[in-house]
């Protein structure tokens, strides 16, 4: 079911990237009114609806490059909607975009480390400009630093350790047999 609608996300952000014809005499006045000021109209509900097909799209079908395409969908329409909309914007449509920008920051950490300090970086400046809420970003800022440090830590090795204790005892064997002079079984 939520497959179904990737496709029709993307049919709505590929029409949101340019204006709707001002003459069309059924489009909404919202539409109309962006046509006229000559910027694109994006539907409220690419953020949701971005946000979700995201999450089917990197969780369930691993397909990283369509998540982060939906999830950038989904908050360059919480952005649109904050900056439309002013104080009366809706707070679940800010919400969605912010958490799509926070979860394209994880696919990052996980797909792409060169690109996480990007990802990172425009999570703290949505959260400067006070177009999302301040907890949303550190929850993610701190779940993908952490996924970079687990990511990049060296692991524990228990080969490394045998092999060092038993360089350290045939050193320790080979001093004792200079200082001694005879042989020592080791």
């Amino acid at each position: 079911m939520a497959t179904m609608a990737i496709p029709i996300v993307i049919t709505a952000i590929h029409r949101a990237g340019a204006p709707p014809p001002s003459t069309s005499m059924t489009a909404p006045v919202s539409m109309r009114a962006a046509a006229i000021i000559g910027r694109p109209f994006v539907p409220a509900i690419v953020a949701s609806a971005g946000y979700f097909s995201g999450v089917v799209a990197e969780y369930v079908h691993g397909d990283h490059d369509k998540a982060v395409a939906l999830f950038t969908a989904a908050s360059v329409a919480g952005r649109h909607h904050r900056e439309t909309h002013g104080a009366s914007a809706s707070p679940e449509v800010i919400a969605f975009g912010t958490k799509a920008l926070g979860e394209r920051a994880l696919i990052f950490a996980r797909v792409d480390p060169d690109a996480v300090r990007g990802a990172v970086r425009e999570l703290g400046a949505a959260a400067a400009r006070g177009t999302c809420d301040p907890a949303i970003v550190d929850d993610f800022t701190s779940r993908t630093e952490a996924l970079m440090a687990a990511r990049f830590a060296r692991p524990h090795r228990t080969q490394e350790w045998i092999v060092r204790a038993k360089f350290a005892v045939g050193s320790r064997v080979r001093r004792l047999r200079k200082s001694s002079g005879r042989p020592v079984r080791g």
